[in-house]
């Protein structure tokens, strides 16, 4: 069954591996049914109303019709039945899930993603500490 709604996907810019995954995603939906937005952005959280602890745990994303929400690896599942070139795909996905398989293995790639988040750090997470006395020709060795 081929899903003739757009699909709304959550992900995290703060994440190379994601955002390379969302350009090769983007270049491949040939009939533009999936729009990527970050959750790292405040007016999408607020928006869409995003937990930002299961965002960052699993992809979410959201029938932009029906509104039905799914995360994880039915998010993919969701993704490659908008997809031409990728549904062939659909079938193994469904029964990864049906064997209990494909949750668990979506969980083990996501928590071992790499988080990278240039420019985007807020409060005092991402300070970079300089030394506060300069250092003298002594301490350097010289």
């Amino acid at each position: 069954m081929v899903k003739k709604t757009k699909l709304i996907v959550f992900y995290d810019s703060w994440c190379p591996m994601c955002t390379k995954a969302k350009e090769r995603l983007e270049r491949a939906d040939c009939n533009a049914m999936i729009e990527f937005e970050t959750f790292r952005n405040d007016e999408i959280v607020r928006k869409y109303q995003l937990d930002i602890s299961q965002a960052e745990s699993r992809i979410i994303s959201i029938d932009s019709v029906c509104g039905v929400r799914y995360e994880g690896i039915y998010t993919f599942r969701e993704i490659c039945r908008r997809i031409p070139g990728y549904f062939a795909a659909v079938p193994f996905i469904q029964l990864s899930i049906l064997l209990g398989l494909g949750q668990t293995l979506y969980d083990f790639i996501a928590r071992r993603r790499t988080i990278i988040p240039a420019g985007a750090c807020h409060d005092q997470q991402c300070k970079v500490h300089q030394h506060t006395k300069p250092i003298s020709d002594e301490e350097d060795g010289n």
